[in-house]
């Protein structure tokens, strides 16, 4: 049968649209991206781990059409570390078994007992660590959550402000984190300024704080800062009311106080002050859905762990197409030169490796978090 030049053009003009289309939708190589993640699942620190996991797997539904189209496949290997350092290193040497990409680990004494094998395996490693001091320009180690190294310069500018502090007193965690924060960053910035008149850690067993808070009221501080870990923060706030420590302002947390918001009465938090990141104070219709679809998913608000993980495993995806772009960076080099607007904001990174993020002061006024000018 003898085709008409119309109908010839048609088909051509067909096979040409199929072409294109084939071409255009011809898939990139696939990437395959293992991650082996050896944080705390279970125990008084679970919602750390709980976090972390609620955050990547979030963001992994959010970039889903995005890893399809780019032929990306991110896979979690998630193990509970009990927050026990044994546990973390028997963890660490059943995955290292395994050929991974990323390792993941926390909280920050389990990742300093595998910090050195990691580092052998020459792989980005995303550590979950409150440890101000765990990080180098010579390691691969990535920090992706609150800024704390952040929060002395804070405080030291907050107590300048209030002008009357002559006597401080410190209760904290007994952690690496927190010993480092106030004894290693925090009194040596301001000891030739203030007296500090009680400074002690309490064990992460500790429940009960009528003790601590007494022996804090006997001295008489100008100021009192306070650390640790959700349970620790509502029962210390409770004791400093029922002692009737509070007042204009003498009362600081560090950012652990979000943790605490919405597990304790209002009234409990009212007046105490804060270092918040600070798009937590962000309002836009954008935020609000994300902190909407979070609670539809999880049935819970989303702590600042989950709104950082979030950002991390968008990073994670961003790296992996930036190293397309150039085959001669490493993974982790190419997370380092990362801009991106994420949950938490604008997201990128210092040459250690630390996500850099803002903060500012707040104080905590009916339920809500107030920026203190």
């Amino acid at each position: 049968m003898k085709l008409s030049k119309g109908v010839k053009k048609i088909l051509v003009g067909c096979l040409m649209m199929s072409f294109l289309a084939a071409c255009q939708f011809k898939k990139e190589k696939e990437d395959i991206i293992n991650i082996a993640c050896n944080l705390p699942m279970t125990g008084d620190v679970a919602i750390y781990g709980e976090s972390v996991k609620n955050g990547y797997e979030m963001a992994l539904d959010d970039l889903k059409d995005s890893l399809f189209k780019y032929n990306i496949k991110i896979q979690f290997d998630y193990q509970d570390n009990k927050c026990q350092n044994k546990e973390a290193v028997s963890i660490m040497q059943k995955q290292l078994l395994d050929n991974c990409d990323i390792y993941v680990s926390g909280i920050t004494q389990q990742t300093l007992s595998i910090k050195e094998q990691i580092e052998k395996k020459n792989i980005p490693h995303i550590i979950w660590s409150f440890y101000p001091l765990i990080l180098s320009e010579k390691e691969n180690i990535i920090r992706t959550w609150v800024n704390l190294p952040g929060e002395p310069s804070l405080f030291k500018q907050y107590m300048e402000n209030k002008k009357d502090v002559k006597r401080i007193a410190c209760v904290y965690l007994n952690a690496a984190s927190a010993n480092d924060l106030f004894n290693r960053i925090f009194i040596p910035m301001i000891k030739d300024k203030y007296e500090v008149v009680y400074n002690e850690s309490y064990e992460i067993e500790n429940t009960n704080f009528k003790d601590v808070v007494l022996k804090i009221k006997k001295e008489n501080p100008d100021m009192i800062f306070v650390n640790g870990y959700q349970n620790h923060i509502i029962q210390l706030a409770k004791e400093f009311n029922t002692n009737q420590m509070k007042k204009d302002g003498n009362i600081v947390f560090t950012f652990d106080l979000l943790d605490a918001m919405g597990y304790v009465e209002d009234e409990v938090l009212e007046g105490y002050i804060a270092n918040i990141p600070s798009y937590v104070l962000d309002r836009s219709d954008e935020k609000k859905d994300w902190y909407r679809r979070y609670k539809m998913k999880y049935n819970r608000l989303p702590t600042y762990t989950d709104a950082y993980a979030y950002d991390c495993a968008s990073a994670i995806y961003h790296a992996i197409r930036t190293k397309r772009q150039n085959e001669q960076l490493s993974l982790k080099d190419a997370i380092l030169s990362l801009r991106f607007e994420g949950v938490t904001g604008n997201v990128s990174f210092g040459k250690n490796g630390n996500m850099e993020s803002k903060s500012i002061m707040c104080v905590v006024k009916d339920g809500a978090l107030i920026p203190i000018k």
